[in-house]
């Protein structure tokens, strides 16, 4: 059987990590059907624990669950469409310039409703948000009659570099435009910036809310003192088992012979299933072409690079490419059998949605 095992109170057990480490509303982000790990469970699991407020990116992401909790949807829509049903399910929504608040507004006031409106500054990302000089068309927002403005937020580009300035003069570029908004007399509840870097990096950045997404999953792009725990295995099992010769071709394109006679164990899963999937290469900077060569280089080194999974508790290699839905071990220096289980190293935000997520 192959699914993908996800203790759920170590999820619970990172948000309360995060909860305590903070003062600030701990909003689990729930984007990407909770990064992999199953947004209705993970959401059931920390409403048990206390939870009562979510962020998501997508309206999609929002229908599918059920709850009573108050839901973030932080893109921001402009078609009508996408604003009534939004208004209708009373969700929290982005918004990113006058006219689409006004738009929101009109729609509410024919339903005879409240638009709850989160107010999205660009401080830096470029995706969404007023720019932080557009005070004006912000506080007109304050003002229509069907809305209410629940938050300030903005989203931060690079919180993970940690000797990096620019975090910080993002937080000083949104904590400005917040000082004019408020000495204008706007009335703003709830300011948000932080995402899971930010709100291990320094505490400057925890303001009235922090957002979590990859610290749920305790995998994160930065090292922390916080003692939190990686969540899930993709496991599955041996279906057969093979001695071949030395030299026997192994996969795909002739790029594996192998060296001497050699169990060979049989998994039936691969690319399909979310293995070995990364981004492509999407800097283009002359540095990022150094930082790129700089890592094929430095693999070059090593004696041995190939991805190697887990079985009965022993580290081995796979051998030859990876297809889209099986993939070769060796087992030879090892105890091995048909059936046994199998862990494979994979990060849940790329496990395919037809593997199944199987709570412990």
């Amino acid at each position: 059987m192959t699914c993908y095992k996800i203790k759920i109170q170590d999820v619970v057990y990172n948000w309360q990590t995060l909860a305590t480490h903070t003062g600030a509303l701990t909003v689990p982000m729930l984007k990407a059907n909770a990064y992999g790990l199953g947004a209705q469970r993970v959401l059931s699991a920390l409403e048990d624990a206390g939870a009562d407020t979510f962020a998501l990116s997508r309206i999609e992401e929002a229908e599918a669950l059920q709850t009573d909790s108050t839901l973030w949807v932080l893109t921001c829509y402009h078609g009508e469409k996408e604003l009534r049903r939004m208004i209708e399910k009373k969700w929290h929504f982005a918004v990113d310039s006058l006219e689409q608040a006004e738009c929101a507004d009109r729609i509410a006031g024919q339903l005879g409703l409240t638009a709850h409106l989160h107010i999205a500054i660009d401080t830096g990302f470029g995706r969404f948000g007023f720019l932080p000089h557009q005070t004006e068309d912000m506080l007109a927002v304050f003002s229509l009659k069907n809305v209410k403005v629940e938050a300030l937020f903005s989203h931060l580009g690079a919180a993970f570099f940690y000797n990096d300035p620019f975090a910080d003069e993002q937080l000083d570029k949104f904590s400005l435009a917040v000082e004019v908004l408020r000495s204008a007399g706007a009335q703003i509840p709830l300011c948000h910036i932080a995402n899971s870097s930010a709100a291990l990096r320094d505490k400057k950045f925890h303001l009235g809310a922090v957002r979590i997404g990859s610290a749920l999953c305790g995998r994160l792009p930065v090292s922390t003192r916080l003692p939190l725990k990686r969540v899930g295995n993709f496991v599955t099992e041996i279906v057969d088992i093979r001695t071949l010769p030395k030299g026997q071709n192994i996969g795909y394109g002739k790029v594996y012979n192998l060296t001497r006679d050699t169990k060979v164990a049989v998994l039936a899963v691969g690319t399909a299933d979310g293995i070995q999937l990364a981004k492509d290469y999407d800097a283009f900077r002359f540095r990022d072409f150094c930082r790129y060569g700089l890592r094929i280089f430095k693999m070059m080194l090593r004696k041995d690079n190939r991805m190697r999974v887990s079985v009965n508790g022993k580290s081995v290699p796979v051998i030859g490419r990876v297809a889209m839905t099986h993939m070769m071990i060796d087992v030879t220096d090892i105890e091995a059998h048909i059936g046994d289980e199998v862990i494979v190293p994979i990060s849940p935000l790329y496990v395919a949605d037809h593997v199944e997520r199987c709570y412990e």
